[in-house]
């Protein structure tokens, strides 16, 4: 600021970006400023609030000018300082009949003595009213015109309470509580939102996350005022929660025939279980806890049904939990071609609808996974972790297998110790699980080949019935979980079993269907599958169907049927697959042929991101099978992957090149029959690829149609034995059917070589003594 009567250089008194509370809005404060000569003492007025775009002191058509706040008038004409100048005050005291005092003046600004909301308590209140809410924070006391606190009776008469636009009415307020009464919620369901102004101190600043500070108005389902003519369900009915009411799951449901929720529904804070045979969130939404605040207890949803009886409605099947939009089913988002985002743009032209459906679990969080420190020999009860995990005793946890044929195994938790860096087993282990990195000359970085650990149970589950693991009508009839043409998908830390529906095509575990180009907007930046664990599913994991901007992180799937994270089409833009770990995917003849060899990871092109993900004991790590639009695809990130003991750590069949150039980048295969294998490719890079105790590297059918385009690998290291006792049984060659594929290689240490004789081995056990370096056994190897 400065004074414009006298010296009129500036003084700095704060700074915005110190005030930033939200965004880029400077927080509510105070503001105190002397008058005339001081003899009248300090006046004490508000604070102003204003929003300053991040651009503004770049372009002048976008400064605030001449603009009155509280008697405050700020001028700016330097865009390239952004300064603000104080050009006049008009005294909060001046004559009745509204004149003015202008008067020089220094601004201060503070946020000591600006209201503070911290928590609402309780936070939830019928909509019929009548909930009293203690609003707990500081500075709540109103202050008169001298800054003094007001009395009790005046305080109740200027402090206002709003809660998502009604008014709770204000029956006591101090420094540290505003206690009030709700009404009536007379209007359907608005926008939460809370608001308490405070006279003498101005509007609050809300300081607790919006969970804690955010009042809900929800009917319980407990309550038989929550339903018509006083009669809550019972098993076989239909519930239907219609736009405008909002319900509170409190107990335990019936078994329902069917619930539809276009309004909200919300479990609470309780261990609690939700039957039914059909779940639609039709424009509504259905939430078990947040992202900001996680469900701590433990909820159970449950699909009934079976495949002869339970009828399949249109577009969303049976036995499912669904959401999608009211709007846009029929002859609307699902039926555009023209996907923008593939000319370079973030979203596609919108397809209307009339409300969003939104689908919110958030599970109690935690490490998905993580991977051994130390080697867990068989009779071992212990596991040294690399991450401290919190999981609780009786959970069930997956150790994968370090061997090529040997299967994972499954324990509980019986302990933990160590500050959860070490787990203790109930049963001790049947076979070695590697906790190592493989460390050679050769390789400038050492390379992870630890098993892996994962976590199978949650506290929240959503499963089939338990008809559908037993022969008969519902075998292998699993619920099926997705959003369809629109909808927004959010599921956290939640086990999903007995999921999926062998046989009927399209009804997977979890699955985006169809969402862009239309409606993009519900799932780019909005919606995730992270953090799950999916076992003994009867048909796939996760998979993005016609949908861009899929994420899908964190992930476990386990024995799941079919391939386990699937892209289905090819049409799929920017899909990232990052962190997930794939278990022993189990054979299955009811879906695609190649079902039956399943894989960790398919693709049907080079499209989309898949970082840091683990294969373990599957068919093939990962496939590659072009089909449609996936043939356009050229722009799929392969990075940090890798694959252990599997049949394939990558293979694509039939031949395929994508467009243009892709770069693969630091693949390790871990005894895999075969590292890679590629029936005819090309504009491909491969760099720093380490194939260890494969039977085969590299394996490339060589075809007459000059697919090959090189540099084909660049960086690729193979071992023999990473613990250097197995020597004579590995295989050290690539197989090729041609030299002219060979010649694309560039191998370290050997370009070609054969099985390793006796002599040969005296030589590697030289090496492991350290009386022969690598380099000269390679030599020797190659004469």
């Amino acid at each position: 600021v400065r004074n414009l009567t006298g010296n009129t250089t500036w003084t700095v008194v704060g700074s915005a970006s110190s005030a930033v509370v939200t965004g880029a809005t400077i927080a509510q404060g105070w503001t105190v400023y002397p008058v005339g000569n001081n003899e009248t003492g300090a006046i004490t007025a508000q604070a102003f609030r204003i929003r300053i775009l991040p651009d503004a002191c770049n372009s002048a058509g976008e400064l605030m000018r001449g603009i009155r706040f509280r008697g405050i008038i700020l001028d700016t004409y330097d865009v390239r300082e952004c300064p603000i100048e104080l050009a006049g005050v008009s005294h909060p005291l001046a004559s009745a009949d509204g004149g003015f005092l202008w008067v020089p003046m220094l601004m201060i600004h503070s946020l000591d003595r600006t209201p503070v909301i911290y928590e609402l308590t309780p936070n939830r209140g019928t909509a019929r009213g009548d909930t009293s809410v203690t609003v707990i924070g500081t500075g709540l006391q109103p202050l008169d015109s001298y800054g003094n606190a007001m009395s009790s009776s005046d305080s109740i008469n200027n402090t206002r309470v709003d809660f998502n636009g009604y008014s709770c009415v204000v029956a006591s307020a101090n420094d540290t509580a505003v206690t009030c009464v709700t009404v009536e919620r007379t209007d359907g369901i608005t926008p939460f939102s809370t608001e308490v102004f405070i006279a003498g101190r101005g509007r609050a600043f809300i300081s607790g996350t919006s969970e804690a500070t955010t009042f809900k108005y929800v009917d319980k389902w407990s309550d038989v005022h929550s339903w018509l003519d006083s009669e809550p369900p019972v098993d076989g009915d239909t519930v239907i929660i219609p736009e405008g009411q909002a319900i509170m799951l409190d107990v335990d449901s019936p078994k329902l025939f069917l619930l539809l929720v276009s309004g909200f529904l919300e479990f609470e804070r309780k261990d609690l279980a939700l039957n039914a045979t059909y779940i639609w969130i039709a424009g509504g939404e259905f939430q078990v806890g947040t992202e900001e605040a996680p469900f701590l207890h433990r909820a159970t949803i449950t699909l009934h049904g079976d495949r002869w009886w339970t009828i399949e409605l249109p577009v969303i099947g049976s036995k499912m939990l669904a959401v999608t939009n009211l709007g846009g089913l029929q002859g609307g988002c699902h039926t555009s071609t023209m996907r923008l985002s593939s000319y370079g743009r973030d979203f596609t032209s919108t397809c209307p609808v009339r409300k969003v459906g939104k689908l919110d679990i958030h599970g109690k969080p935690g490490t998905s996974w993580t991977r051994l420190v130390e080697t867990a020999s068989a009779g071992a009860t212990l596991l040294k972790l690399e991450e401290s995990v919190d999981w609780e005793v009786g959970a069930r946890v997956l150790i994968t297998q370090s061997q090529n044929g040997e299967t994972e195994e499954v324990r509980l938790v019986k302990g933990i110790q160590d500050n959860g860096f070490t787990l203790e087993l109930d049963l001790p282990l049947e076979r070695e699980h590697l906790g190592i990195w493989y460390f050679n000359d050769e390789i400038p970085t050492p390379t992870d080949v630890r098993a892996a650990v994962g976590l199978l149970t949650r506290n929240v589950k959503v499963q089939g019935d338990d008809a559908s693991e037993r022969p008969g009508n519902a075998y292998m009839f699993g619920v099926h979980m997705g959003c369809f043409h629109g909808g927004e998908l959010r599921v956290e830390n939640t086990e999903v079993t007995r999921s999926g529906q062998a046989a009927n095509l399209g009804r997977y575990s979890s699955h985006w269907h169809h969402m862009s180009p239309g409606r993009t907007i519900d799932v780019a930046d909005k919606a995730y599958l992270r953090n799950n664990s999916y076992h003994d599913t009867f048909q796939r994991a996760v998979v993005c169907h016609s949908t861009d901007y899929c994420m899908v992180q964190h992930n476990i799937a386990h024995r799941s049927k079919g391939h386990s994270f699937f892209t289905e089409e090819g049409q799929e833009h920017f899909a990232l697959f990052e962190h997930n770990l794939a278990v022993s995917p189990q054979q299955h003849p009811l879906l695609l042929d190649d079902d039956m060899d399943p894989a960790g990871f398919w693709l049907p092109g080079f499209t989309g991101w898949h970082r840091h993900n683990l294969a373990v004991g599957c068919h093939r790590g990962w496939r590659l099978r072009v089909i449609s639009d996936g043939k356009k695809q050229t722009d799929l990130t392969f990075f940090n992957n890798s694959a252990h003991a599997c049949g394939f750590g990558w293979h694509l069949k039939p031949p395929h090149a994508p467009p243009t150039l892709n770069t693969f980048k630091d693949f390790t295969v871990f005894r895999c029959s075969t590292g890679m294998f590629y029936y005819g490719t090309g504009n491909i890079f491969h760099d720093n690829h380490r194939f260890l105790e494969c039977g085969t590297g590299h394996f490339m059918n060589h075809l007459s149609n000059n697919l090959h385009t090189a540099p084909f690998y660049h960086n690729l290291y193979l071992a023999l034995d990473v613990l250097m006792q197995r020597m004579k049984s590995c295989m050290l060659a690539h197989r090729t059917h041609s030299w002219e594929t060979a010649k694309y290689l560039e191998l370290l240490p050997l370009e070609i070589g054969t099985a390793v004789s006796q002599d040969e081995e005296e030589l590697v056990q030289r090496v492991a003594t350290g009386d022969l370096k690598v380099k000269e056994l390679a030599a020797r190897l190659q004469g």
